[in-house]
């Protein structure tokens, strides 16, 4: 497993990817908080990239993760661009359906 470490590191256990998931933490908020605006929706697209980086290291798939930085930029940044696609997805529909309501005569 490589993260942010030399090829030849012994394989890196759950308690070294929280820490170093902690250290990308701050810049992964920021990121995500410049796609959404909202530092609630910033925290949980955050948790939910841990998530998936948890789910990697479960699989046995984590080692294929050469860059974590990257891995976690990558992520992240989906995800907020989803969270806000579906944020104005769900605006629009609200705004085109009370655009589509009858007016009272």
């Amino acid at each position: 497993m490589t993260f942010d470490q030399p090829s030849e590191s012994p394989p890196i256990d759950q308690a070294e990817l929280a820490r170093q998931f902690e250290e990308h933490r701050p810049y992964l908020r920021r990121l995500a908080y410049s796609n959404l605006g909202s530092l609630t929706d910033a925290d949980d697209v955050v948790q939910e990239a841990w998530l998936r980086l948890q789910r990697q290291y479960e699989a046995g798939k984590a080692g294929e993760i050469d860059n974590l930085r990257a891995w976690l930029t990558t992520v992240t940044g989906r995800l907020a661009r989803a969270r806000g696609a579906a944020r104005s997805w769900s605006t629009a529909a609200r705004v085109s359906s009370s655009s589509m309501a009858p007016t009272p005569a």
